[in-house]
């Protein structure tokens, strides 16, 4: 409206009002140009922030600020010369420009991050196969992985997605290896737990679709396999007697955690031994417990009964000892029944024999009790 009145009042006669109404209209006008480039220096300054900054309670303030900028524009518009003076229009179209391509902007954003955020699931999921040693569907997952991704790799090109895919295939590349150093089967007794049979058969699995990446693991985990069960074995018939079948069972219970190949080629073997042994050991007691039952006992049996003694007390097989060491007291206690029974019958003979028993015994057994 005074944009307008100091228009008309330039037109009067008067030269000094003229002049004065022009002066007026100067001021005016530079005002309300100076107020149009402050509006759109402030709404500039606030949208160039708000595209940069990540605070929640900045961007909400910051937005409320350019909302009450761009408000005050638009209102300019009922104010035709106004408006006309600072080239709102001008101004009203730039900034609706700018608010699009920003808009555009952000909607590549968004969708790159929902992109990035499906690409990352995938991944992870290709992970976890991997942990679980689910090498075949490990290598078709990102192999199909591969195929998408060429078709999104010339329009999503985000960093952390990138070295996520890197990190991935990098350690696919290294699964076979990773494989062979994370499961170590030396303690049979763990094969419950961690089952060569399920490790295998992934494995088969994987070498059906990479033969030449996965066939030497499974090579070389049955020969490990095959090196520990025989290494077992060994031991177990290299134990004392009366320790060699306890040391076949954990073999016998790991039998049905092998692929059948291996079981059939190990479990005769392993069966035969503990049947063996067990006799062995039944064997033994009867042979001991013969010795020990004897009413009478030569030399040799008495320096046999002391090299028992010796061997059990080196080989900590102390069931065993103890076995021989109650017998040996009980025959020993019958020994000295029979010296006083003879002498209370005056029997020299026969006290003089059961004493010269009890002195064998000292002389070649050790450990004997008093």
């Amino acid at each position: 409206m005074a944009l307008l009145y100091t228009s008309n009042c330039s037109k009067i006669a008067t030269v000094r009002s003229k002049e004065i109404a022009t002066d007026t209209y100067d001021i005016l006008e530079k005002y309300i140009k100076e107020y149009g480039f402050f509006l759109d220096q402030e709404i500039d300054r606030l949208f160039k922030y708000l595209t940069n900054i990540s605070s929640q309670d900045e961007l909400s303030q910051y937005s409320q600020n350019l909302e009450t900028r761009l408000e005050q524009l638009s209102t300019l518009t009922e104010f035709k010369r106004v408006f006309e003076c600072i080239e709102g229009a001008k101004k009203v179209e730039y900034w609706r420009r700018k608010f699009n391509e920003q808009y555009r902007i952000m909607s590549g954003v968004m969708e790159e991050y929902h992109v990035s955020g499906r690409t990352k699931e995938e991944l992870y999921s290709i992970e976890d196969l991997m942990n679980s040693n689910d090498a075949f569907e490990a290598e078709q997952r990102m192999e199909n992985f591969n195929r998408v991704q060429h078709e999104l790799v010339n329009d999503f090109t985000m960093k952390d997605v990138t070295e996520k895919v890197n990190e991935v295939r990098k350690r696919l590349n290294n699964l076979a290896n990773d494989i062979l150093e994370q499961n170590d089967f030396r303690n049979i007794e763990n094969y419950a737990k961690k089952s060569p049979r399920d490790l295998l058969a992934k494995l088969e699995k994987a070498a059906s679709y990479r033969s030449a990446k996965y066939s030497p693991v499974i090579s070389s985990i049955s020969e490990d396999i095959r090196v520990y069960f025989e290494g077992a074995i060994k031991n177990a018939c290299e134990a004392s007697i009366d320790k060699r079948s306890a040391q076949m069972l954990p073999l016998q219970a790991a039998l049905r955690f092998l692929p059948d190949n291996s079981q059939k080629l190990l479990k005769s073997q392993i069966d035969e031994l503990i049947n063996k042994f067990i006799e062995d050991e039944r064997a033994y007691k009867r042979e001991l417990k013969g010795y020990l039952e004897k009413e009478t006992t030569d030399d040799s049996t008495i320096q046999r009964i002391g090299e028992l003694a010796l061997q059990y007390t080196e080989e900590r097989r102390h069931e065993s000892f103890e076995i021989l060491r109650d017998g040996l007291i009980r025959k020993l206690d019958n020994h000295w029944k029979n010296i006083q029974d003879a002498l209370d019958k005056e029997d020299t003979q026969s006290a003089t024999n059961n004493m010269r028993q009890i002195i064998k015994y000292k002389e070649y057994v050790q450990n004997i009790p008093e």
